[in-house]
């Protein structure tokens, strides 16, 4: 009873109605999505038994259902495609429980990585100072990468979930609490949770552990949960599947400057403001106090610059991977400013929580927005799905939202019909098609999905875009080809200067990105390729009647850009060609 009425005493009021509006968003979030993106793979047995097999991606193994496929799945999920990732594993056994057993996992990890960050960034009776939490929760929305695809549980679970747990070791190693074995173990899986993440958090600890070490010699209980950490971040990051993947002959971007300039000022303003804040707090602070913050922060910069460059160099389309390393650089930026208060006049007492109350009240209304708006996203993914499976084509004609056309405010964090069609048409024909369609081939299973308005819209009368891939873009998201392409093409980036790249990039250029690419611009029109996903048509006479298809044309192929690997396609270039290239050319 006594602990009952402590948690609802009046100082914790604040950090109660925070942890309710974010868990009830958050449910009402992943409620509202379900299985999304990469969460259909796991919703099947693995069953390849070669390095990379595509068999995950075409959800080729039955639906789970027993605790014996959890285990065969995870094993070859280790060894063939995948990685050791206690995340991965929990979503393959998320498959024995209620969806909305998950959902609350996920919302509980959305929950906590929040009130944790809070808790290190403002110490302790944090709760009680309810603006800083607010303009913390606003800087956690705003820098950290929401669009990639957390309303999947993929994600949530490695990444937020991941976060959240390496988030309270820290905390325990800070404080100096819990026994050593406990905290020990809690690093050994906060560890396996993601190797991004405990990249970041391996750096950051061995700094913090040399630093400790030099000053105070051994101290076990920050040590040992530290070796533990680095053994469970080895577990995944040496896993055979993990090695497979990184050295697919795709890794490693070539380095420009003007991409790293681009990455650390977009991609990663947080590692770039709190590197900007040093020697401002070094020369406004008090010597004592500016040495506490860099002692803390020193280790965070490094941590997440090297997570950072690893994301950049390698896994270019992956900014979740410094995930964890956003958040401590917030965590950082909100110890250095820990002393500023307001006046301790009642009124600015009082003017401070009212403001924090607003923006409780409009965090509420928003996700709750961003709720409604997943809904109605994931309403148009069942009309698909129903079309696919009537039809018994790849190629359904539906008016979808564009993730280009999602409204500002919603920081792209929804999920449209687009971005998860890869594993929804798969999932859906292993689900509702195989029986009825058994011999289709592979090729063939993946949705095409084009626009109400293209289906009496003749394909060959499409404008083309320059260039010897010969491509016609749709309406949509698709493009249109006579011919079988192959993987690879070159896009060569036009030129935002001339009149045609005014018009194709009016309201796209933020900034005058052009002047300082004048010098890299024979590196970045040269080597522009690009990865096209092939989806072929066959012909039926409902097509042929539909596109006025030539007869002899039995197949048509459309094709859509792998947009992550066009890094330079955010700076709002417009596309001036794109030239098929043997693949044997790619380095």
């Amino acid at each position: 009873m006594n602990g009952l009425k402590k948690l609802f005493s009046r100082s914790n009021l604040p950090v109660l109605f925070l942890g309710g509006v974010l868990f009830l968003g958050a449910l009402f979030w992943y409620m509202a999505a379900g299985a999304q993106n990469d969460d259909f793979f796991y919703l099947h047995e693995f069953t390849g038994r070669e390095p990379y097999s595509v068999e995950f991606n075409y959800c080729e193994g039955s639906e789970i259902t027993t605790f014996r496929q959890v285990i065969d799945s995870i094993h070859l999920h280790y060894f063939y495609w995948g990685n050791a990732r206690l995340g991965s594993a929990l979503i393959f056994l998320a498959n024995l429980w209620p969806r909305w057993f998950t959902e609350m996992l996920d919302a509980v990890a959305l929950t906590a990585m929040f009130l944790l960050t809070l808790r290190l960034g403002l110490g302790r009776g944090w709760q009680r100072r309810p603006l800083a939490c607010m303009l913390m929760c606003a800087a956690i929305w705003w820098f950290l990468p929401w669009h990639e695809f957390m309303l999947a549980s993929t994600f949530a679970l490695n990444y937020v979930g991941g976060a959240a747990l390496s988030l309270w070791l820290l905390l325990l190693l800070l404080t100096g609490r819990g026994k050593t074995w406990a905290v020990s173990l809690l690093a050994c899986l906060a560890g396996m949770m993601h190797e991004g993440l405990s990249l970041t958090m391996c750096v950051a600890l061995f700094c913090w552990c040399v630093m400790k070490l030099l000053r105070r010699g051994w101290q076990g209980h920050f040590m040992w949960p530290s070796i533990c950490y680095a053994l469970g971040s080895l577990f995944v990051t040496l896993s055979p599947a993990v090695f497979l993947r990184s050295s697919d002959g795709n890794i490693f971007h070539h380095i420009w400057l003007f991409g790293l300039v681009h990455a650390l000022i977009i991609r990663w303003p947080m590692l770039t403001i709190t590197a900007l804040s040093a020697p401002l707090a070094a020369w406004l602070l008090p010597r004592r106090r500016f040495r506490l913050w860099w002692r803390f922060t020193w280790p965070v910069l490094v941590g997440t610059f090297v997570s950072a460059m690893v994301v950049f160099l390698v896994y270019d389309n992956m900014l979740r991977g410094a995930w964890l390393g956003i958040l401590l650089c917030i965590v950082s930026m909100a110890r250095l400013l820990r002393g500023v208060h307001l006046p301790r006049g009642k009124g600015w007492q009082i003017a401070g929580k009212s403001f924090a109350a607003s923006l409780l009240v409009l965090m509420a209304a928003w996700m709750g927005a961003v709720g409604v708006l997943q809904q109605r996203l994931t309403a148009e993914m069942r009309l698909v799905a129903d079309r696919y499976v009537s039809s018994r084509s790849p190629l359904v004609y539906a008016d979808t939202t564009d993730p280009e056309h999602l409204p500002w405010w919603a920081l792209d964090i929804p999920i449209t019909v687009h971005e998860s069609i890869l594993g929804l048409s798969y999932h859906t024909y292993a689900t509702r098609l195989r029986s009825s369609l058994p011999d289709l081939p592979y090729d063939f299973r993946q949705v095409a999905l084009l626009a109400e308005r293209d289906s009496l819209t003749p394909l060959t009368q499409l404008p083309a875009i320059p260039g010897t891939a010969q491509l016609h873009p749709t309406s949509g998201a698709t493009m249109y080809s006579p011919l079988r392409l192959g993987q690879w093409s070159q896009m060569l980036m036009g030129d935002p200067r001339t009149p045609q790249g005014e018009r194709a990039t009016r309201g796209r250029v933020r900034f005058p990105w052009w002047r300082l690419r004048q010098s890299f611009q024979k590196e970045i029109r040269s080597d522009r390729h690009i990865v096209l996903y092939q989806k072929p048509i066959l012909v039926t006479p409902e097509i042929r009647r539909r596109h006025s298809i030539p007869q002899g044309l039995d197949t048509i192929y459309l094709y859509e850009l792998e947009w992550f690997t066009i890094p330079f396609a955010s700076f709002g270039l417009p596309i001036e060609r794109i030239d098929t290239l043997p693949k044997n050319t790619i380095n």
